[in-house]
């Protein structure tokens, strides 16, 4: 019967290890707060030549954008204690500056869905999410 609770202790226990280092510290991040600016802005990059099918040229650029604006609002985000929703209200300019800074870099055809794609996300301006 001993044996029986410490496997059933012991099991919990990895079950509880093995979700923490799945989820991080902070609980449901999936690692991604764990990535560094860079990284994430390099993700986004990728994510949107398969979306936008990205010109080895414009990926290199959009790149320069994307970890620009991650490295300022990481900075920001960490200035102010983390995410919140007074945050994303901070945000919401340097998304806009981002925006128009990638503007030159597309085509009209790739601008218009990129901003479908934002609109669909929820990130477009003027969302209430």
């Amino acid at each position: 019967m001993k044996t029986v609770k410490f496997l059933m202790t012991f099991c919990l226990i990895i079950t509880g290890l093995s979700t923490y280092a799945q989820y991080g510290q902070g609980g449901g991040g999936g690692g991604y707060q764990q990535l560094s600016p860079e990284d994430r802005a390099y993700n986004q990059t990728k994510q949107m030549k398969k979306m936008l099918t990205l010109t080895k040229e414009q990926f290199d650029k959009v790149e320069m954008v994307n970890v620009k604006y991650a490295l300022l609002m990481d900075s920001t985000m960490k200035a102010n204690g983390g995410f919140s929703p007074e945050m994303r209200e901070k945000m919401k300019p340097m998304m806009e500056a981002k925006d128009k800074e990638l503007k030159p870099i597309l085509t009209e055809e790739q601008i218009k869905m990129y901003e479908e794609n934002r609109k669909k996300m929820g990130t477009g301006r003027g969302s209430n999410n």
